[in-house]
């Protein structure tokens, strides 16, 4: 494939469904056949208003950095060297301020030197609409946390309560101990959350965070024993940061069944409201797409799936779920990788009792679809749906990290995005036939793994995506925070 670089950015369009790729599929293992890659030109990738056709936005960022506009970038934590260096925004959210206006809120990881070494901590970042910076926020737009001790930490998801506060989760030392924060809509830790603004939780390595209407937080990962893992796990907060002891047990609910719990969702089937957690499990000998379903108590819903558990595999060996989305009637959409000769995007559907959706993707696999880009590795990352001005469900979104083997660099990514019909068909009108890549123009295009929060869909349309870019020099050396917008 040919690409060609406008300036500093490129926007690549791409489109490879993969057709009939395992008619014997359903034994979770097999013979799979090589997913197709694409080979499609650039087009030209900036406009200001809706066009009829996808491109950056020309209104966002500043064109004269990085042209054509439509991106941003923001290094928070100054020239931190080499492998030291970790700018990675993982969640992006919209703040509605006092006057009816709104802001980005980007949650990520940063860095600090302290003595001779690094210490990685909390990021919350605010943009003005246009990409600027928002300088009424933290200090200079930039809000930071560092844990007790110099103890790193990685952010990994985010959510914004309905007073404006700013609540993310992650991990310290990226592993064994949940970190939850709580900042005020200005950017300062909010000490009325459990005393000191931020909640600790050891054995537990967190991924989401859930708002329930009701202000109540959860919070999903996986819970370890001294040894080994034990399940997947979700805890659930009152809004001052203390456990909810209506919900498991004091506040927690083990899901044994889960090796990997990524994403946690609502969903509302009639009058009933239900927490679903997904991530994968070992189905015979594969790993396979796996949801659980709680009831609002946090027990097992045996009603759901089989036995609580809905599941779906692909062909190759390994699949795994990273991001939910349910509409409006509780039918499930669930967004993760599947291992081929390479990992792929893959989507399956569950109506809301969790059973597979037969008429939902390729005809070859009911309830399932997958999509490559170049042949290299695709990360995946968050699924959105696409609603018309009523409200309605007219597709669903997803986006990840792609890898091509081939490039100017030894590891050349980028940003992937498809857009789907609601019967899981790629949706034609957006880029080339349903699928483009953004590329920074830097080294490495990438994000955070679990983030199924970099993406939102705004009420006009347009698309936010947040992640990293890293540049082997210049004006952006090492890691940024970056952001994308674009028309669809």
């Amino acid at each position: 494939m040919v690409l060609f670089r406008v300036s500093a950015a490129t926007l690549i369009l791409v489109a490879a469904p993969i057709q009939a790729w395992c008619q014997g599929h359903g034994k979770g293992g097999g013979s799979c056949p090589a997913a197709p890659k694409a080979s499609t030109p650039v087009i030209s990738i900036g406009c200001a208003a809706l066009s009829g056709y996808t491109c950056l936005d020309s209104s966002f960022g500043s064109a004269a950095q990085l042209p054509p506009g439509g991106l941003v970038l923001t290094n928070t934590d100054g020239a931190i060297p080499g492998t030291s260096d970790l700018d990675s925004a993982s969640a992006v959210s919209e703040q509605l301020q006092s006057d009816g206006t709104l802001r980005y809120v980007v949650m990520g990881t940063t860095t600090q030197q302290v003595g001779t070494t690094y210490v990685n901590g909390a990021a919350v970042v605010r943009y003005n609409l246009d990409g600027t910076l928002d300088a009424a926020f933290g200090t200079s737009g930039i809000a930071k946390f560092y844990a007790p001790a110099n103890n790193s930490l990685g952010l990994n998801d985010g959510v914004i309560d309905s007073a404006g506060n700013i609540i993310a989760v992650g991990n310290q030392n990226f592993g064994g101990t949940m970190i939850l924060l709580r900042f005020t809509p200005s950017g300062a830790l909010d000490s009325s959350f459990n005393s000191v603004g931020y909640r600790t939780f050891t054995n537990f390595k967190a991924s989401s965070v859930r708002l329930q209407p009701d202000g109540k937080i959860l919070v999903g990962g996986l819970l370890y024993g001294t040894k080994s893992l034990i399940g997947g796990l979700v805890i659930r907060l009152n809004a001052d940061g203390g456990f909810d002891s209506t919900f498991g047990s004091n506040g927690q609910a083990v899901i044994s069944g889960l090796t990997n719990l990524n994403a946690i969702a609502l969903q509302n089937v009639g009058s009933q409201q239900y927490i679903l957690a997904a991530g994968s499990s070992t189905v015979g000998s594969a790993e396979a797409f796996t949801t659980a379903r709680l009831t609002s108590t946090g027990t097992i819903d045996s009603t759901f799936g089989s036995a609580g558990l809905a599941t779906a595999t692909f062909c190759g060996t390994r699949s795994r779920i990273y991001s939910i989305s349910v509409d409006s009637t509780g039918n499930i959409l669930t967004f993760g990788w599947n291992n081929l000769s390479n990992l792929v995007f893959a989507v399956s559907r569950f109506n809301s009792s969790g059973i597979l959706d037969s008429s939902f993707g390729d005809p070859y696999t009911p309830g399932r679809t997958v999509l490559d880009f170049y042949g290299g590795t695709n990360y995946v990352t968050s699924i959105q749906p696409v609603l018309d001005s009523l409200g309605n469900q007219t597709g669903f979104l997803v986006a990840g990290l792609v890898s091509q083997p081939t490039g100017p660099y030894s590891s050349n990514n980028y940003w992937g995005l498809a857009k789907y019909q609601n019967n899981g068909s790629l949706d034609t009108t957006f880029g080339t036939n349903g699928a483009l890549a953004i590329d920074f123009g830097s080294k490495n295009t990438t994000g955070s793994l679990p983030s199924s929060s970099d993406l939102l869909i705004q009420t006009d349309g347009r698309i936010v995506m947040a992640g990293a870019a890293k540049f082997a020099s210049g004006p952006y050396g090492g890691y940024n925070f970056a952001m994308a917008r674009l028309w669809p």
